[in-house]
C-alpha cells in the first residue's frame, strides 16, 4: 500500500532494497517469519548459511544460522509518510489536533468516537 500513498504525492515515501534477516534455523524467529511470510502470500527467500555468504560475500556467518530474505522489503522515509499522511487527512476534511492527549476511543459499527483531554471536543469519523 506504500505504492498508492506514493502516488498521492511527489515525496519519496519507500526504497525497496530488500531485507536479510539472519537467525538460528528452526528458532521462533525464523519459524515466525517463514510462517508469516506464507500466511500473507510474501515473497521470502530462505537462504542456508553457505548460500548467504555466496550471494553477500562481506557476509561471514556461523553454519548454523539460516537467511531470510524479502525482496520487496525496504526503507520508510518517516517523516514524508507522516507528512503526506497529514496533508491527505486535511485535503479530506479532517481537523488535525496536534499535542492534544487521547483519553478515550469508542469504537462503533461504522464509526468511533474519539475523546480528548479537558476543552477538546469529542469528533466521530
Amino acid at each position: 500500500m506504500w505504492g498508492e500513498l506514493q502516488d498521492e504525492t511527489p515525496q519519496k515515501i519507500f526504497e525497496k532494497t530488500g531485507v536479510l534477516s539472519l537467525g538460528p534455523k528452526g528458532s521462533s524467529f525464523t519459524n515466525e517469519m517463514i510462517a508469516s511470510a506464507e500466511k500473507y502470500d510474501l515473497p521470502l527467500e530462505v537462504l542456508q548459511a553457505n548460500k548467504v555468504m555466496d550471494r553477500w560475500p562481506g557476509i561471514v556467518i556461523p553454519e548454523e544460522l539460516i537467511g531470510c530474505f524479502e525482496p520487496d522489503s525496504g526503507v520508510l522515509f518517516c517523516e514524508n509518510c507522516i507528512r503526506t499522511y497529514r496533508e491527505l487527512a486535511a485535503k479530506h476534511g479532517a481537523t488535525l489536533l496536534m499535542n492534544t492527549p487521547v483519553v478515550n476511543i469508542e469504537i462503533h459499527e461504522h464509526s468511533a468516537t474519539v475523546y480528548m483531554a479537558e476543552g477538546a471536543l469529542p469528533r466521530t469519523s
